[in-house]
């Protein structure tokens, strides 16, 4: 099942946020939801790569941009030893 998460920043003393929210759509399978999208034409803009390893999973995610420059991102909780391939 897919989910989304999203991050909210706060601009400090008034300043403006460079990138803005982020929204992560969590997936099953992060390697397939991506050449999932890149067969349908949208461009990655890194490579599958790990954010944290926790205590029993960790966390893989590749980043992209809409149409209008928002920052979105793929990610997974993967089993520990997990790699893309």
């Amino acid at each position: 099942m897919a989910g989304v998460r999203l991050l909210l920043e706060q601009a400090r003393d008034g300043e403006p946020i460079e990138r803005g929210s982020v929204l992560y759509f969590k997936v099953a399978d992060i390697v397939v939801a991506r050449a999932a999208l890149e067969a349908r034409g949208l461009k990655f803009g890194d490579q599958i790569h790990r954010i944290a390893e926790m205590e029993d999973h960790d966390l893989w995610m590749t980043f992209f941009q809409d149409p209008d420059k928002h920052v979105l991102a793929l990610m997974m909780e993967a089993a520990k030893g997990w790699r893309p391939s």
